[in-house]
């Protein structure tokens, strides 16, 4: 259910025995921890959605939230929880991270004289811009130091998954560029993803955007 920026139904609980609530539709904004792993939601809902939502999954099969817009229904294992703390701070930090990293890189974009894009239908990357018949790929994601490596890892995976769905469909796609807000301090991170056919940029300047 982080795969491919997808958005899907959350359900959530206070305890073990109470009932589940439905959140709302979630996208994953943050990823962070290796067990547990907290997972940071922006609810798209309309109405006012809870606070931030942040799912402590003590199994990695704890909870499945099945990806349809409608007719949502939900699962789980006996003897698996989940549990959910408030952090309204941290999520919105995320956001402004993630919104100044998309504004940096259609601005550098619109005075290159390209058109930042947003998809429309498909695959729900954050931002394109079309050249020579091929379309170019751009994901965001905030770091701290307690993110990196579970954020380093979905934008990897994302690109690649949107990569392969679009050329699937017939798209051309040329360049996969994961946009951080920050150098990473681990330098095999710019490898790794070198490795995967992905570009990584950072900012504040996010040079290598325009691939010089």
């Amino acid at each position: 259910m982080l795969e491919d920026g997808a958005v899907v139904h959350v359900f959530t609980r206070a305890s073990t025995k109470a009932p589940f609530t439905y959140a709302g539709l979630g996208r994953t904004v943050q990823v962070s921890g290796d067990k547990p792993v907290y997972i940071t939601w922006e609810f798209a809902a309309a109405g006012p959605p809870p606070a931030a939502l942040v799912t402590k999954r003590r199994k990695a099969w704890g909870t499945r939230v099945f990806e349809e817009h409608s007719g949502a229904s939900f699962s789980r294992q006996a003897g698996n929880e989940v549990l959910l703390q408030r952090d309204p701070a941290k999520l919105e930090r995320a956001l402004d991270s993630h919104r100044a990293i998309e504004a940096a890189v259609a601005s550098i974009l619109q005075e290159s004289g390209h058109q930042a894009l947003r998809p429309n239908g498909g695959p729900e990357f954050d931002l394109c811009w079309d050249a020579n018949g091929v379309r170019n790929l751009v994901e965001a994601k905030s770091l701290t130091d307690l993110n990196v490596t579970a954020q380093m890892r979905t934008g990897i995976g994302q690109l690649a998954g949107y990569r392969a769905r679009l050329e699937a469909a017939g798209q051309r796609v040329g360049r996969c560029l994961l946009a951080v807000e920050s150098q990473p301090r681990d330098p095999t991170w710019t490898t790794a993803c070198r490795s995967c056919g992905i570009e990584l940029i950072w900012g504040p300047d996010f040079d290598g955007l325009l691939g010089v």
